[in-house]
């Protein structure tokens, strides 16, 4: 019993002591936690964290106090004094590696999913959109009355856009009612005329100025682009994506030209068909879109003309240079704030969860990579402890260090093999079923299967060969006085 409390006390003090250290760290890096959470984060302040977190304090001191506890007194006396109760393998080696086994296993899927949400991510924001996002302002409209016969908003934007095409900085200046990089509000169920209302699909209508679909760089596969004296609502000239006509059911982009459409306000008829385009992040597939000419836009974009070989910082002043320009002739032209923002970060945004995620995912690798290196560092100084002695005979004689490291790695290599070996049939599946959540994803590749190892290997080895090194290279004679 006596034995019993004083495990039980050192474990108590030892939970407690880590406890109140690890409270005091997560207070001390709160900041920090919430801008890779994005959430609010006040550990002490929130009482059923804290009482969680107290109730493990207590559970982990009866597991962690009892265990030795109860191995203790299994040992036989008599083996003790005479220095034999350490040879016993009771709970023995056998449940360390498990542990230790564990601790890799768990590793194994941490770097894994780490190295797949990471490569992901640079897939999403590096992938071809279809369209270009850089160098791109846009610029809230201001609110006009669609129902006026005096479009005062329509007259100010002409004027605008034409005082800033003066500009040699600025390339080109559209207007559209959608944003890439934010679903499209404005649907319809299309349908080709004279088939069945059941056979509709829900479509996404883009309301825009002539060229908006130049300025973003669609190309067209089949008839021709929108050009000036098209008109929607009087003669119903519209372009499609490639994914419109393919879900309308026609077997050719060709096919598609001259198809007269119903379920908008007045019958559409195809005049060209452009290649498909992310407009939402690669969590989504393409979006069947009609295009529609219409002054009733929400946004202004303008392109810059910036110089792609210049420094960073020549670039900024660049793009503070036309921000100036853009802003000197809003004001004279609008009575209205100008809120604006960047294309290529309003679009990339969309990742700020994927990146969040990321980050948090890379910090519990780097923590189970520590937690089991801790692990597989207390189990080597253990196998040296026992094996001193062995390890002076083998040098007298005549065993060299690289024969006895390999002989004392053994058993390591076997534990992080079978780690791997059970780790990866998991990984594969777990994260093939995580990357199913993008519609435009990386593939698996053997490199799924080498890296983790690679990394987790390199990492345990050097765990390991600090102190195997140490151990084989003390003096033989002090190894067999060691008891």
């Amino acid at each position: 019993r006596q034995i019993t409390t004083l495990f039980l006390l050192e474990a108590g003090v030892l939970n407690i002591a880590a406890f109140l250290i690890g409270l005091t760290l997560v207070q001390l890096m709160a900041p920090y936690i919430s801008e890779i959470t994005g959430l609010e984060f006040s550990a002490l302040l929130n009482p059923h964290v804290t009482l969680s977190l107290v109730g493990i304090v207590m559970i982990g001191t009866v597991l962690i106090g009892l265990y030795p506890a109860l191995i203790s007194n299994r040992f036989s006396i008599s083996g003790i004094l005479v220095g034999k109760g350490h040879q016993k393998k009771v709970g023995g080696m056998s449940f360390r590696r498990i542990l230790v086994g564990l601790q890799f296993t768990i590793t194994f899927l941490l770097v894994s999913g780490t190295l797949v949400v990471e490569r992901q991510i640079r897939y999403m924001k590096s992938a071809d959109l279809g369209f270009t996002i850089n160098d791109i302002m846009v610029i809230q409209a201001p609110p006009g009355d669609v129902n006026s016969e005096n479009r005062q908003d329509v007259v100010s934007y002409n004027a605008f856009k034409t005082e800033l095409l003066k500009n040699s900085g600025i390339e080109m200046v559209v207007n559209s009612g959608e944003i890439p990089g934010e679903r499209i509000s404005w649907n319809s169920q299309i349908r080709v005329q004279g088939q069945p209302e059941d056979l509709a699909i829900q479509t996404s209508l883009v309301s825009m100025g002539l060229g908006f679909t130049d300025f973003l760089g669609l190309d067209v596969i089949a008839g021709r682009g929108l050009q000036k004296g098209d008109d929607p609502w009087n003669k119903g000239d519209v372009v499609i994506n490639k994914q419109m006509a393919k879900e309308l059911g026609f077997e050719s982009p060709e096919d598609a030209i001259g198809a007269r459409l119903n379920g908008f306000y007045v019958p559409l008829e195809v005049r060209g068909v452009l290649d498909n385009h992310h407009h939402n992040s690669l969590h989504y597939d393409y979006d069947p879109i009609v295009y529609i000419l219409s002054s009733w836009t929400e946004y202004y974009f303008i392109k810059f003309n910036s110089d792609q070989l210049a420094g960073s910082d020549q670039r900024y002043e660049q793009m503070q240079e036309y921000i100036a320009t853009v802003e000197s002739e809003w004001n004279y032209f609008f009575d209205f704030n100008m809120d604006y923002f960047f294309l290529d970060s309003y679009f990339n945004r969309q990742y700020n969860d994927d990146e969040r995620f990321g980050k948090i995912f890379s910090a519990f690798s780097g923590l189970a990579i520590f937690i089991a290196c801790l692990g597989l560092f207390g189990l080597t100084s253990f196998t040296i402890k026992q094996k001193t002695k062995e390890i002076g005979i083998r040098k007298v004689l005549g065993a060299t260090v690289s024969d006895l490291i390999i002989l004392l790695s053994k058993s390591y290599v076997f534990i992080i093999i079978t780690s791997y070996l059970l780790a990866m049939p998991l990984v594969w599946y777990v994260l093939g079923k995580w990357l199913e959540n993008y519609s435009c994803r990386i593939d698996l590749g053997i490199w799924l299967l080498i890296l983790p190892l690679i990394v987790v290997s390199f990492i345990a080895g050097a765990t390991i060969l600090t102190k195997m090194v140490k151990a084989t290279r003390m003096n033989p004679v002090k190894s067999l006085r060691y008891e």
